[in-house]
């Protein structure tokens, strides 16, 4: 669907405003809100937050915050500033899926039939956190899943997908089927509940973002991730291997 462009300067007009002026950003912030979710409207379902990566100086955390403000949630002024997101960049090329969805990575199989290549599943009874799965494909054509067995902060959810095995491209390229809703268990959207499913889920908080150092990535060996962490820069967090598996 086609967005006017007259939309797309003024909210980039009011997400300016609203950095430089800490009086006044709050009503910017509402104002940008507004036609935030004007055009969230207009788009269909999912596509919202790649027309904001596409189109916006906007990360999708901060436009999900002049969102808040136009609800007439309590955001902090100190929120709507440069200073309070210091990850605004790193995050605007981000995949951060909405609280309380559930998204599929959309591909055609061997058939041209459409499959699941990656499942993020908002957690019932934590909605702002998910759990990741990734089906890989081996060469006798069996699907062997990836996942985290407990769900994970919406932050992290992409440097997740990355270390399961899915880059950028795919990811951002992708066609994203997205539903609202929420499991227990990783996987349980498309192969519904084991026969025992758990009876309440606590979150593993995750590392918010990875830095590499250039020309580094880490390995993958026996399905466990291996990082030299003198070549990582990690905010808060040592125990990578363990936090997203």
């Amino acid at each position: 669907m086609e967005i006017l462009q007259s939309k797309i300067q003024e909210i980039n007009r009011l997400h300016g405003l609203a950095f430089e002026t800490a009086t006044n950003a709050m009503e910017y912030a509402r104002q940008a809100g507004l036609l935030l979710m004007e055009v969230k409207k207009e788009l269909k379902h999912g596509e919202f937050l790649s027309w904001v990566d596409i189109n916006l100086n906007v990360s999708v955390r901060q436009a999900q915050r002049y969102m808040d403000v136009a609800k007439g949630k309590a955001i902090p002024i100190r929120a709507l500033t440069g200073k309070y997101d210091t990850m605004s960049h790193l995050e605007k090329h981000r995949f951060v899926p909405e609280k309380g969805t559930i998204s599929m990575l959309i591909i055609e199989d061997k058939n041209g039939s459409p499959d699941t290549d990656c499942l993020v599943e908002s957690c019932k009874q934590h909605p702002n956190f998910f759990f990741v799965t990734v089906y890989i494909s081996s060469d006798d054509e069996t699907c062997v899943p990836r996942y985290t067995p407990r769900p994970i902060e919406a932050e992290a959810v992409h440097d997740c997908l990355n270390f399961f095995g899915k880059d950028d491209k795919s990811i951002y390229k992708g066609k994203w089927k997205v539903r609202n809703g929420g499991v227990m268990e990783a996987g349980e959207s498309l192969w519904g509940a084991s026969d025992k499913p758990p009876g309440s889920v606590t979150p593993k908080l995750s590392p918010r973002r990875l830095i590499f150092a250039d020309g580094y990535s880490p390995e993958m060996v026996d399905d466990k991730i291996l990082i030299d962490l003198a070549k990582t820069k990690i905010d808060g967090v040592s125990l990578i291997c363990e936090h997203l598996l």
